[in-house]
């Protein structure tokens, strides 16, 4: 194990995880200083580092505000230029090592770069342990400090395992064993990168290596961890000797020490009996946010509206998240897309991340209530089960823009010459008198009748003398053939080919009512000379092949293809219908 003078810095905690990804904060910062430490809390007489970033040069820092609380150890700048996106992002560093004065909660004030300031920041310094805690006063040149925090945990609950490298000389070639759980079955994970700070501890300066891991049990009992060993050189002056190399000059050999720490146990419950079926999701914090594209999202019949879900958890990863359970009422279909999963790692361990996208598709205006969202968890803080909810909410969908308002149909007092304010019982005798006296009326329907009955007796005959080949046309309603195409592109857009090739048939029989094809083959038959077939059958392919295929499906490159089907093959669909198959049965589908 090397020693390198590593940095390490904090990742905000939960809420501000959330409001980072919510809000976007990301362009305030970038217009700032953004202050971190790498530890909190920390102990007295334990220096850690205060870092400023920005992603702009930074003017001469005004540090006294800083010394009223803290000991000011050593300073080091640096610049990185990185490329991410196709663009050059540059990012100035000042890192300060510092030791706190006091104990207590310290807040650590803005500090002014120029014209510009940092954020503040709450800082809770822990009292230094009495002398006599592990291991008497003075503990040598070199020692090992190891701990689980907590001792206690739930199955699936995260625990920090820690182990500290005390040294107060220069150390050469080191190395520690990783560590080894009596479950093989128990999730262990490095946790960040080594911390270096120093701490006063028996009245000795000591530099101090941290390396730590997450731990997740996966069964209940006694999880127990081997000792740790550690073996490395001593470089300080007392303990230097030389010796010739081959090829002439001196070699320096520091004195090679190997430490054995102690073992380490954890215990582990059982989730409680009382918990069911659900997912087990043990956490200090959990919290369950919506978002929508917009603060307040315009609802209309066939237009997509994207509802963002997040669920975020401290002391969970990502893996061990649940699916966001979210119905729908009728009236409104969900295309959900793949969800995104991340981990974030913090100064206390591990925040897991899991957001998923839902396209919204509303098939009918009118009023809709969305249920509640609700997750079940476990607060290991209050030893309590919790709830992470959504409230349920009332949406408007309003018709679609190229739908026709319904008209009411005329009644009797809305035609012309009537007399809305006349008594009952003339409109009665009105109405009688239309039913006793018909006129010629019943003559001319009888006449019309007998027209009609010949011109159809005409007609079946001219179908009987073609074979049967003339049908009647049934044109498309324009309002449901754009719904359904706006189904086909948010399921299109949201990588789900199921659902793409349902809506795709939906459409197809929308578009050819006369003759709907029943299978993407079909679909694919009435497209042959255009860009679209290719696509069509490539996601009839992607139906039948393994689940991994079909998760990797996007359909940003089938939508393209296939969105200017309405405008050609509408103009042409009688010419379309004419063409017997080439293969019986398989237009039809």
């Amino acid at each position: 194990m090397n020693v390198p003078n590593l940095r390490f810095r904090s990742i905000p905690l939960l809420g501000l995880i959330g409001l980072l990804l919510m809000l976007s904060v990301q362009v305030a910062q970038a217009a700032g200083v953004q202050a971190t430490v790498s530890r909190n809390p920390v102990q007295l007489n334990e220096s850690f580092q205060l870092s400023f970033e920005s992603a702009q040069e930074l003017g001469q820092p005004d540090l006294s505000p800083l010394r009223e609380d803290l000991e000011i150890l050593g300073s080091s700048q640096s610049t990185n230029i990185s490329r991410v996106n196709g663009r050059m992002e540059r990012k100035v560093s000042i890192d300060l090592q510092v030791m706190a004065k006091r104990a207590g909660a310290i807040r650590i004030p803005p500090v002014s770069f120029g014209a510009v300031q940092s954020n503040p920041l709450d800082l809770k310094v822990l009292e230094a342990p009495p002398p006599d805690q592990g291991g008497g006063e003075d503990r040598g040149d070199l020692f090992l400090e190891v701990a689980l925090t907590p001792e206690r945990v739930y199955v699936q609950q995260q625990a920090v395992l820690s182990i500290r490298i005390y040294r107060a000389q220069d150390l050469g070639e080191a190395t520690l064993t990783p560590p080894r759980a009596s479950d093989p079955n128990a999730v262990v994970k490095r946790l960040g990168e080594d911390q270096d700070f120093t701490k006063m501890q028996g009245g000795r300066r000591y530099r101090v290596t941290e390396r730590r891991y997450l731990v997740f049990p996966q069964a209940s009992g006694k999880l127990e961890f081997e000792p740790f060993v550690f073996q490395g050189e001593l470089m300080g002056a007392n303990s230097r000797s030389s010796s010739v190399f081959p090829f002439g000059g001196i070699m320096r050999r520091g004195e090679v020490k190997r430490l054995r720490s102690e073992a380490l146990a954890l215990e582990v419950r059982p989730a409680p009996d009382s918990w069911g079926r659900e997912a087990w999701l043990p956490s200090e914090n959990l919290q369950l946010v919506e978002a929508w594209p917009s603060g307040q999202p315009e609802f209309r019949v066939g237009e997509p509206v994207t509802r963002t879900l997040m669920l975020l958890a401290d002391g969970l990863t990502s893996a061990q998240l649940p699916a966001i359970r979210s119905d729908l009422p009728q009236g409104l279909k969900q295309y959900p897309d793949q969800p995104e999963l991340k981990d974030r790692e913090n100064a206390d361990g591990v925040t897991g991340i899991r957001q998923e996208r839902i396209a919204m598709v509303p098939a009918k205006a009118g009023e809709f209530e969305l249920p509640a969202v609700e997750v079940r968890w476990w607060n290991t803080e209050t030893d309590q089960p919790e709830v992470a909810r959504v409230a349920a909410q009332t949406i408007r969908v309003l018709p679609a823009l190229n739908q026709p308002a319904p008209v009411a149909p005329p009644s009797l007092e809305d035609a012309p010459g009537g007399d809305r304010t006349a008594p009952p019982k003339a409109a009665e005798a009105g109405l009688a008198k239309t039913v006793t006296d018909p006129g010629l009326w019943p003559w001319l329907a009888l006449g019309l009748g007998a027209g009609w009955l010949i011109t159809l007796l005409a007609w079946w005959r001219s179908v009987r003398a073609n074979g049967g080949a003339a049908k009647p046309q049934a044109a498309p309603k324009p309002a449901a053939v754009g719904r359904l195409k706006a189904e086909l592109k948010a399921a299109a857009l949201s990588n789900d080919p199921k659902a793409t090739a349902e809506a795709l048939l939906s459409w197809a029989e929308a578009l050819w009512p006369e003759g709907p094809p029943r299978s993407l083959g079909a679909v694919a038959g009435r497209t042959e000379d255009k860009p679209a077939a290719t696509e069509i059958r490539a996601l009839e392919r992607i139906l039948y092949a393994s689940q991994g295929q079909r998760d990797a499906w996007q359909g940003q490159g089938f939508w393209a293809a296939v969105k200017g089907l309405e405008a050609e093959d509408g103009a042409k669909k009688t010419d379309l219908n004419r063409l017997q198959p080439l293969y019986p049965g398989s237009a039809a589908g």
